[in-house]
């Protein structure tokens, strides 16, 4: 046999021998799992405590935040007020005399009321919650948003605009000194730099130069809470640090 007929022969030889062709060994088969009832209900109750504990904080976090842009939206619409006093009644600028009332000059809150779209006047508005007896309301009056602004009235029956109160979002709540509720003055007299017409937001730094009265050590979670005086001075805070720290 030549080496040809050798190759041929086992060749023929090879192919003749079967093959698997089960090379790869066979796939396990996986059993698939499912969550329990069990394992559920208490995946369920720990994201409702979870929930329980966070929500809160969120909500009361998101509202002092709407609380504070008011509070500046506010404040910077009362400045506007006051300065278009005189005007609103023919005098020329910073002229305040025409828009005093009484001996201590106060301003008229009439005529302050008439700078604004009002929507319940002096006739109408009335506050239906409990405020501190130290604020003296006696009258108010309510824009179209809820905000409403009281103020004290004089022995002959004058509503006077020297301490303003500010009520951000009227009878909705939570009605609180501090939260929704602040008190601005208007100077009726000039006392250093300080010019009558400035609007002066109770525990502010001017409030401190005029009256002696900073917002430092009397603004504070307990004041709030307990809804004394010294909370009164939480204007002044909040537009200094622009958020309500406490």
């Amino acid at each position: 046999m030549n080496f040809n007929s050798y190759i041929v022969s086992e060749t023929k030889t090879a192919l003749s021998v079967p093959v698997s062709i089960s090379v790869l060994p066979p796939k396990k088969t996986l059993k698939q799992k499912a969550f329990t009832l069990a394992e559920v209900l208490i995946t369920l109750s720990i994201i409702g405590v979870v929930a329980a504990m966070t929500v809160p904080t969120l909500m009361a976090n998101a509202n002092k935040q709407i609380y504070t842009t008011k509070l500046k939206k506010v404040y910077s619409t009362m400045q506007n007020a006051v300065k278009m006093m005189p005007l609103s009644v023919g005098c020329s600028a910073g002229e305040y005399s025409c828009v005093t009332i009484g001996q201590e000059n106060h301003f008229d809150a009439r005529i302050f009321a008439d700078q604004f779209k009002v929507v319940k006047d002096f006739d109408t508005c009335k506050i239906d919650y409990t405020l501190p007896q130290s604020l003296y309301v006696n009258s108010c009056f309510q824009l179209e948003d809820g905000t409403t602004f009281f103020f004290r009235n004089t022995s002959s029956g004058d509503i006077y605009a020297a301490s303003i109160g500010v009520d951000l979002n009227g009878e909705k709540g939570p009605n609180k000194i501090g939260r929704d509720i602040f008190m601005f003055q208007i100077t009726s007299y000039e006392k250093q730099n300080i010019k009558i017409g400035t609007v002066m937001p109770y525990g502010s730094k001017i409030f401190h130069e005029y009256s002696y009265v900073y917002w430092k050590d009397k603004c504070t979670d307990n004041t709030v809470k307990q809804q004394n005086w010294d909370a009164l001075m939480c204007a002044g805070r909040v537009l200094e640090e622009g958020k309500m720290n406490y």
